[in-house]
């Protein structure tokens, strides 16, 4: 009898996890759960802290999977969200602070970015230090709408204008590399360092191409003008094609099937 009465009267391990967990008082800095209410079933532990989170029950969040907990989490990451708005953050200090690793630090925010839905990919991570691509992407802009649509500009002049610190730099010019290099862009950067805009370009080879004819060259390849001005061998090729469709790309002979161009022979 004193078996069954027993047996009847337990309380499910749920129930004993939840009494610890509404149990505990907690301070500024993350802990994990399963380790405070010596229990090591941590997925089960953060599935009860989950329910009580949603309840109101508990205030902060979980860091992972592994039961790890930051009291008044939303709060502290919500703070951290609008420094990257303006700047990089420090992950070793927020590491310090809440006295977990780099990598759960990196792993909250990545939650947090999640709830306020930025992707992963939306994110620069260099050295410890994390920024926004927005911010990045921001100072870009800044710094391109200084000149006009048919300026070229020198690269090493963008990264020095961009009023960040040696390290930014670094990471702002390798940010601005990437973003040259997709072809859906509408930048491009050349072989000399210089930018352009995409539209400018086509007056760009215009121009070259009697002169690099005139230097005794007896063919231009594609893909020297692709190197040249940081485009694709496609997008010269329409270009190109483009030229002389409107009739002003005159006296060449077009080799499209072999990507490249002769001088006319007269």
């Amino acid at each position: 009898m004193k078996f069954f009465k027993k047996l009847f009267n337990s309380k499910s391990e749920n129930e004993l996890i939840r009494e610890k967990l509404l149990g505990l008082s907690f301070d500024d800095f993350a802990v994990n759960l399963a380790n405070l209410i010596d229990n090591e079933n941590y997925n089960l532990v953060s599935e009860v802290a989950k329910e009580l989170i949603q309840e109101n029950h508990l205030t902060g969040v979980l860091i992972g999977k592994k039961s790890w907990f930051l009291h008044n989490g939303y709060e502290k990451l919500e703070n951290v969200w609008n420094k990257l708005q303006y700047g990089k953050i420090d992950l070793d200090k927020y590491a310090d602070e809440w006295k977990i690793n780099q990598k759960r630090v990196y792993l909250a925010i990545m939650d947090y970015a999640n709830f306020k839905e930025v992707k992963e990919n939306e994110f620069t991570r260099v050295k410890g230090k994390l920024y926004l691509n927005k911010f990045l992407m921001d100072i870009w802009y800044r710094s391109i709408s200084k000149y006009t649509e048919t300026d070229e500009i020198e690269f090493q002049n963008i990264i020095k204008n961009s009023g960040l610190d040696s390290h930014d730099q670094e990471v702002f010019a390798n940010f601005c590399k990437n973003l040259l290099s997709n072809n859906s862009f509408r930048y491009n950067i050349g072989l000399d360092g210089y930018i352009r805009d995409y539209d400018v370009i086509s007056s760009k080879i215009l121009d070259y191409i009697p002169e690099y004819f005139d230097k005794g060259h007896d063919l231009i390849k594609f893909s020297h003008l692709s190197e040249k001005y940081g485009v694709t061998i496609e997008k010269v090729d329409a270009l190109i094609s483009s030229l002389i469709d409107q009739d002003l790309l005159k006296d060449v002979t077009l080799y499209a099937t072999d990507e490249y161009l002769r001088p006319r022979l007269t």
